[in-house]
């Protein structure tokens, strides 16, 4: 057999080979474009595990703005000896300044864990409960206040004293 036989052969065989698998077409065919729909953009507040330290203090610095504190100095990022990060700032409203402490946790369970622990800690400063809440506290000695404000949906506890 001669070569040009032995090609044209060739290029028969991987023709039919081709129609066979189901291409209809040995051409390059241009998709054509369809409509849908165009996607909503879900909102969903994250500070934390999955936002770094910079993207989670701007979101808890926005917290803070949005319940009326000015902010005297931003919230630095460490992380503690048990693994959580902690952002710590100094807040003012009015003539009131107060340092805050935000700690962040992974479940419901070490959150509200966390939020005792901030309570007993100011109690044990001396502070006198004032209020208690499942998702706020706050306590006073003669000279000073503290808060504490526990989210369970985000992960936080948010400490304010002074």
């Amino acid at each position: 057999m001669n070569k040009k036989v032995t090609i044209a052969l060739v290029g028969l065989f991987l023709v039919t080979a081709t129609l066979a698998a189901g291409c209809t077409s040995l051409l390059k065919s241009t998709p054509t474009p369809t409509s849908s729909p165009t996607p909503v953009p879900t909102v969903k507040a994250t500070p934390t595990p999955t936002a770094g330290p910079k993207d989670a203090a701007a979101y808890f610095t926005g917290i803070l703005t949005n319940l009326k504190f000015a902010i005297r100095q931003p919230l630095g990022h460490t992380i503690n000896s048990i693994g959580n990060d902690v952002y710590r700032g100094t807040v003012a409203r009015g003539t009131t300044t107060a340092n805050v402490e935000i700690q962040t946790y992974n479940d419901i369970y070490d959150t509200q864990q966390g939020a005792q622990s901030y309570k007993n800690n100011f109690i044990g400063q001396g502070y006198v409960q004032r209020d208690d809440q499942s998702t706020y506290w706050s306590g006073t000695t003669q000279t000073g206040e503290a808060w504490i404000i526990v989210d369970t949906t985000d992960m936080y506890v948010m400490a304010f004293w002074y």
